[in-house]
């Protein structure tokens, strides 16, 4: 144990170290890291505001930027009814104990580590820009992420059922994780599946019917689901924060009209992601089951519009266990390669952040780590290849 605090202070001391040599002060990282200059913002913003419609009883849906769940709406009512200061030291306060578990939940059950690595890689989450841009905004990508995880460690530790019941808590709060449920079929277990969908729809529906009634519940789905059709069909088109592959193809080539023949490409990517993943999924090895869960996950983000940067918190995670299911020098390389382009370190050598979202940078670390995991779990399946 005391072995492990040297290392683990100098990665935590280095990593507070680039934040303040890139960023200079909170005010220069709060002006910098985006277009907004306000901290918490998604935070003080949508989400207090629906939290107050709940509390005081107004019944009005309609918060622009709100594309979640009454779950969701409920779950966060009771900061709608003290002071934002307050409420928003509460929610830093989320931010930082799901980080944390973004740094705690990998090490367990990642093996086999040294102490080196499990110091790399805390430094490599505690530099990550999408962690410092879903802290900036304040967003639930950090805390959706945990739960994630704390799936992917039950279903390392043969506990499906539960895996289930966490994915579907996550699915009750914004749309996407059900995504993630698709691990199930890929490790052929259709029961679990099931479950996830019935922890989902009750928290989903059946709290916000108990709590909301029907009329205020249907009427937040639909201005949320009407804002994600807006996102669909191009309303953030043009956005250099955006980093699905379609947008980033269509900046590098200038195709931008062509973005329905890009998503479809993208979604072959996602595709391709899911039958590489299925193939590790039924295998019986220590890492396969999070190896699986992590082409699974980079492959959604290949394709899921909007792809705003803090939908890229699972970085450190999947880098990690490329790193630690890496065949080859280049499987290194590449994991490498994605860990720095995620990092806050590029934002150091441009002059705006809309250099380096408007680059795709995290996109391009997103296919790097893809194409490393796909590598060692081919090398895994044919070693002489």
């Amino acid at each position: 144990m005391k072995r492990a605090i040297g290392p683990m202070a100098l990665a935590v001391l280095g990593a507070f170290s680039v934040h303040w040599l890139v960023w200079g002060s909170f005010e220069g990282f709060t002006n910098s890291i985006d277009f907004n200059a306000g901290a918490l913002e998604d935070f003080m913003g949508p989400y207090l505001e629906m939290a107050r419609i709940v509390q005081d009883g107004t019944r009005t849906p309609a918060v622009q930027g709100f594309v979640y769940t009454p779950f969701f709406a409920w779950l966060i009512s009771p900061l709608g009814s003290i002071d934002p200061g307050t409420a928003s030291w509460i929610w830093l306060g989320v931010q930082v104990l799901s980080i944390l578990a973004l740094l705690l939940l990998p090490l367990r059950f990642v093996r086999n580590l040294s102490m080196h690595e499990r110091a790399v890689f805390v430094f490599a989450t505690l530099v990550a820009f999408p962690l410092a841009h879903n802290l900036h905004w304040g967003q639930v990508s950090t805390p959706l992420w945990a739960l994630a995880l704390l799936a992917v460690g039950f279903l390392q530790r043969g506990r499906v059922h539960r895996a289930a019941c966490v994915l579907g808590l996550a699915g009750a709060i914004k749309f996407f994780p059900w995504a993630l449920a698709l691990i199930f079929p890929m490790r052929r277990q259709v029961r679990p599946l099931l479950s996830a969908g019935a922890v989902g729809l009750v928290f989903a529906v059946g709290v916000p019917l108990l709590v909301f009634g029907l009329a205020f519940t249907v009427d937040i789905y639909d201005f949320s689901f009407d804002q994600v059709e807006a996102n669909l069909q191009g309303a953030w088109d043009g956005s250099p924060n955006r980093q699905d592959l379609a947008q980033v193809l269509g900046r590098w080539t200038g195709l931008e009209d062509a973005g329905r023949w890009l998503q479809a490409l993208a979604l072959l990517g996602f595709a391709g992601a899911v039958w590489c993943g299925q193939r590790v999924a039924r295998r019986a090895g220590e890492l396969d089951t999070a190896r699986a869960f992590a082409i699974l996950t980079c492959g959604l983000l290949l394709a899921l519009p909007p792809g705003w940067p803090h939908y890229f918190v699972h970085l450190p995670f999947v880098q990690l266990v490329a790193w630690r299911t890496r065949c080859d020098r280049l499987d290194g390389g590449l994991v490498l390669a994605s860990a720095a382009l995620a990092s806050v370190v590029p934002m150091a050598f441009v002059d705006s952040y809309d250099v380096y979202t408007g680059s795709g940078a995290l996109a391009v670390a997103n296919v790097l780590v893809l194409v490393a995991l796909v590598r060692g779990s081919a090398a895994d399946a044919d070693p002489e290849s």
